[in-house]
């Protein structure tokens, strides 16, 4: 009897054609995830340097010798002080300056102008006019403003003093009153000129400054 063959049978039927592509497509999956797994163990694992096989090792900030470092050392400036001279200090630098017997008597210049109510510059100004500062003519008479006398005959003369503090209060009051004094009766020649009024008005005027002063 002959063998019958059957159509659907697995017996007779041919092996199946073997996809080559197919089987390099998967080794080139497999290469893919071998190098990925081989980058992956290199970043967390230890490096090691080309001269040998010490292990390198990063080593905190503080760990590091001082001698290493670099250090940058800022040092604060201190903020620049400028001291602002006093009224004396500038007086007596001037005075010094020009080679002046006032420039002892710089203070008392500066107490004296301040009593009686004047500029601590008016006073050594008229000294600079009148005697060049007391460095030209005669020191004794500790006159340095040219400040004159008459006796009873009429004559005139330079006045002398016994010390400078003598003629720097002298002058300063004098500056102060007497002056103070022209300068209100300019003024009353605007307000009440002579041909109207008496010298009253200066006195008064004068009086009443006097009075706010004490």
């Amino acid at each position: 009897m002959k063998a019958r063959y059957i159509v659907g049978s697995n017996q007779f039927r041919k092996s199946p054609k073997r996809d080559i592509g197919a089987y390099l497509i998967a080794y080139l999956y497999v290469m893919i995830l071998m190098v990925a797994l081989y980058d992956i163990q290199l970043l967390v694992k230890p490096s090691y340097s080309e001269a040998s096989d010490t292990k390198t090792v990063k080593v905190p900030p503080a760990a590091v010798p001082a001698e290493s470092k670099q250090v940058v050392v800022q040092v604060a400036t201190p903020a620049a002080t400028f001291k602002s001279l006093t009224r004396v200090e500038k007086l007596e630098t001037y005075l010094k300056e020009n080679n002046s017997p006032l420039a002892d008597y710089a203070d008392y210049i500066v107490e004296m102008a301040d009593k009686y109510d004047i500029s601590y510059t008016l006073s050594v100004a008229i000294a600079l006019k009148e005697s060049s500062l007391e460095t030209a003519g005669d020191t004794t008479d500790f006159n340095a403003w040219g400040i004159m006398t008459w006796d009873s005959n009429g004559k005139r003369s330079i006045r002398k003093f016994t010390s400078w503090k003598e003629s720097i209060k002298y002058h300063t009051a004098l500056i102060s009153n007497s002056y103070r004094v022209n300068m209100n009766k300019a003024i009353q020649e605007k307000y009440c000129p002579s041909f109207e009024c008496s010298d009253s008005w200066v006195a008064h005027v004068t009086g009443a400054q006097k009075e706010i002063n004490n």
